[in-house]
């Protein structure tokens, strides 16, 4: 089983920072009373950052008690423990990255530039993250 120490340092300040010190399945905000979970246990990859998750002592308990031979409940699989963890880091990180704001006009520069001509234009915007999909498609 892998420790908290197999993360860098520097990985462990990244995922504390984007939680904001809150638990990644329950919420609660924890201070420094928060421990970093390997999601998964076995592999290759046990250290990468993508297999953190930071847990309050209770959720780390839990989450370490699970027996998949004796069920009791339905034990959270990896998708949905990584779903959730990326909810919680979107949730304290969101206001770090500014809206995208764009727009097409038939104007050149400012509003006093003479008007053009645009061609048939269209464009595809899609969000392939694992949160709420969106796909917008515009034709002009």
């Amino acid at each position: 089983m892998g420790k908290t120490e197999d993360f860098s340092e520097e990985d462990r300040i990244k995922v504390l920072l984007w939680c904001d010190r809150h638990c990644c399945l329950c919420g609660k905000e924890c201070g420094t009373i928060i421990e970093i979970h390997h999601i998964e246990q076995k592999g290759e990859n046990l250290s990468d950052i993508d297999n953190a998750i930071p847990l309050c002592r209770n959720c780390h308990g839990k989450i370490e008690s699970y027996d998949p031979k004796h069920p009791v409940g339905t034990s959270d699989k990896i998708k949905e423990i990584k779903a959730r963890r990326d909810q919680i880091y979107d949730k304290y990180t969101r206001h770090l990255v500014p809206p995208l704001v764009f727009y097409l006009t038939p104007r050149l520069g400012d509003r006093r530039s003479p008007q053009i001509r645009l061609p048939k234009v269209g464009f595809v915007i899609e969000n392939h993250g694992l949160f709420l999909p969106t796909k917008i498609k515009v034709n002009i």
